[in-house]
């Protein structure tokens, strides 16, 4: 194993921990509710192959996501929560917009 090999999981280990460390407890309980349920232990990692977006997967939900270059990186992580529930797109009311589609004056 290289040294870059070894940083890389070095980080891996790291970011999976503080992932896992930010859960809430009732989360973390649904996720190894679900790992029992469905015989799935473990945290699973998906690249994507268009944007070198990492995502680590535990319980069913996703559990992090990092670009690729962050996992090489020598700095601290700067790890941000964001909830699975969150829309992928604001409702029509969140922008201001007003019947018309013009905004307030």
């Amino acid at each position: 194993m290289t040294n870059d090999d070894e940083k890389f999981q070095s980080r891996v280990q790291a970011l999976l921990a503080d992932s896992v460390a930010r859960l809430d407890p009732a989360d973390r309980d649904e996720r190894i509710a679900y790992c029992r349920e469905h015989n799935e232990h473990g945290v699973r990692m998906h690249p994507s192959t268009d944007d070198d977006l990492l995502e680590f997967r535990w319980g069913g939900k996703q559990l992090a996501l990092v670009h690729r270059d962050v996992l090489l990186d020598e700095g601290p992580f700067r790890a941000e929560f964001i909830a699975d529930d969150v829309p992928d797109a604001l409702p029509g009311d969140w922008d201001d917009q007003r019947e018309g589609g013009g905004s307030p004056s």
